[in-house]
């Protein structure tokens, strides 16, 4: 009976993907969608009995479920190995990772899994991302099919035309930023309640309150340029590039002044007097800057690739001392790896366990240091699975990750639930998450500014997210001029009236109102450090400063006004005065435009 089944098997496999699908599919309603009839298929190429990709990429079939239940799917594929490895199959449901394999024989295969699914449509793609050519090796993925079983008495599936498909991703997409403000406001916004008394302790009814932020919690911050703290950095345009600086963002990063190639040319000679600039003003501003960073394997100095294996670790230390040590007390947030998914080149040279023991040495100089690795390819979805296997590697293994580094570059639009796909993969690991860099390369200005907002929205939403950094804003500092903030003469591109309408005006708290018939006003706020200003008919005026966080247990404050002059002197509730705002406020609220020329906070 065993070989009889297994002769059965082998016939129905052997007799091509859609017999074998048939057979699996045939107990409840089901579809089979031929790989060649997928809606989208921007890369790959028809081959025989169904669709190659030899390159990484990915096909896509618009589904439409009529009730909600477990779908059982099955895919049938076939792969060619290289390098000793098969190809991985991923299956994506609304861009999250549902399901991947191995495809480990050139003869078709099929392979099952369930899901959950709510009633409506959804985009089903099948992903291929670790192709190789090394010849005579070429690692492929061949798709013949995804057959979907509906549960029970459901209906079998209805598939999407290419009308109906392109319908469902306008519409998923015009709902999106709606979507995102109600995810925002949850996320990054607590309730804000101010009580307002009189001087005697009586409530202060019909007093207006006014509550402005003076800085976010979250950080938003952009690449500074080095040329900008050079010594001879006193120039007009210097002075106006700081200014702007201190405008837009709470939140800053080396640009490549910390790279070791061009902190350490030579051996022993570190060329590290603009960094040091660099990081003085910030602190100065209150502008807390990343050090990036600390190792790349795919930028390094000539004389550190010549040195013999047994010399290379007794480098790597120095590396970590000489800059932890310089830096420490005054930068305190490293991208300690950057890229290692694709400049693995420590890993070749010492093994796996190399970066591990970079984090160990790293701490050992500075325990107090912030250590995150950095890294492309994320949000987009296509390493995503690679680099959350590398992170809980690390993890697993007992390294002290302080957070995780994703790097944002996109050639045209971004796909925001993609790029909400990957947060939600990377939140399972509960680390802060930053987008240490973003770019978007395309010419066409409007596009650039819709990538941004994309992006930024998507970062805000979540509420694994700590921070947003540009690659950087001023168009000459830039290496593809064209995506920049600033035009060169410091006048705003579309995606600057972008980056101020979002940071600067959605999501920075402007609420005024009146207390009510117990001296109350209550609003929502976004996190982080108001003034709250209450002021009365007659003139008289009081104000406070209060950071709001995330748990609520401060968000609340009591105001007490002076007395009316005419009065005599009321009894005082025995209350502690709240912390008075300071005149004037020194934050990195949006104040006026900078002028060209001004920069009072360091004498250059």
């Amino acid at each position: 009976m065993i070989i009889l089944t297994f002769l059965i098997l082998s016939v129905l496999l052997a007799a091509g993907p859609a017999r074998a699908q048939d057979e699996d599919a045939s107990a409840q309603p089901s579809v089979t969608v031929p790989a060649t009839n997928f809606v989208s298929r921007p890369a790959g190429t028809a081959t025989d009995g169904g669709w190659t990709l030899s390159e990484n990429g990915a096909i896509v079939s618009g589904l439409e479920l009529s009730k909600a239940g477990t779908y059982t799917f099955i895919l049938v594929a076939r792969g060619r190995s290289a390098l000793g490895q098969w190809p991985e199959a991923h299956v994506l449901l609304d861009s999250r990772t549902v399901f991947k394999t191995a495809v480990s024989s050139t003869n078709w295969g099929s392979y099952t899994f369930s899901q959950d699914l709510a009633t409506g449509r959804h985009a089903a793609a099948i992903s291929f991302q670790n192709a190789s050519f090394e010849p005579p090796g070429d690692r492929n993925l061949t798709v013949a099919s995804l057959t979907v079983v509906s549960p029970g008495n459901a209906p079998a599936t209805a598939v999407l035309n290419a009308g109906d498909y392109d319908q469902f991703l306008l519409t998923r997409r015009d709902r999106w930023p709606a979507e995102t403000d109600a995810r925002i406001a949850e996320a990054r916004q607590g309730k804000l309640t101010v009580w307002v008394a009189e001087a005697n302790g009586r409530p202060a009814t019909n007093t207006t309150v006014t509550v402005r932020q003076t800085r976010q919690d979250f950080l938003f911050g952009a690449a500074l340029c080095t040329a900008m703290f050079e010594a001879d950095a006193t120039n007009e345009d210097a002075r106006t590039y700081r200014e702007w600086t201190r405008r837009y963002f709470n939140h800053a990063v080396a640009e490549n002044a910390l790279n070791w190639p061009v902190y350490e040319p030579d051996r022993g000679k570190t060329n590290s007097a603009a960094l040091d600039r660099m990081v003085d003003w910030c602190r100065s501003n209150n502008i807390p800057l990343r050090g990036h960073c600390v190792f790349w394997g795919c930028e390094l100095p000539d004389w550190v690739r010549a040195l013999p294996a047994g010399a290379l670790p007794p480098a790597i230390r120095q590396r970590v001392r000489g800059v932890l040590l310089h830096y420490a007390d005054r930068v305190e947030e490293f991208d300690l790896i950057n890229e290692p998914l694709h400049c693995p080149w420590f890993e070749e040279q010492l093994g796996p366990d190399v970066v591990g023991r970079m984090f160990s040495a790293a701490h050992a100089a500075n325990p107090n240091a912030v250590l995150y690795t950095s890294d492309y390819g994320i949000v987009d979805g296509s390493e995503i699975d690679s680099y959350v296997q590398f992170l809980r590697g690390l993890k697993d293994a007992g390294v002290d990750l302080g957070g995780i580094g994703v790097q944002a570059y996109f050639e045209e639009d971004a796909d925001p639930f993609a790029i909400t796909a990957a947060f939600d993969a990377l939140a399972s690991l509960n680390l802060p998450i930053k987008i240490t860099e973003f770019d978007c390369a395309s010419t066409n200005e409007e596009v650039q500014a819709r990538c941004l907002e994309t992006v930024l929205r998507a970062a805000f939403a979540h509420p694994a997210v700590t921070g947003f950094l540009l690659g950087g804003f001023w168009e000459p500092c830039r290496e593809q001029p064209g995506t920049a903030l600033l035009n060169a003469d410091f006048s705003k591109k579309p995606s600057g009236e972008t980056y101020e309408r979002l940071v600067l005006s959605n999501w920075w708290t402007h609420a005024e109102g009146r207390t009510d018939a117990v001296g109350r006003y209550e609003c929502s706020a976004f996190f982080g450090d108001l003034v709250i200003e209450a002021r009365t008919e007659d003139g008289r005026a009081t104000n406070a400063m209060l950071t709001i966080v995330r748990n609520g247990e401060q968000n609340l404050i009591t105001l007490h006004l002076p007395a009316p002059p005419t009065n005599a002197p009321a009894e005082v509730v025995s209350e502690p005065e709240p912390k008075k705002a300071p005149e004037p406020v020194e934050t990195n609220a949006p104040p006026e435009e900078p002028q060209a020329g001004s920069d009072d906070a360091v004498n250059w």
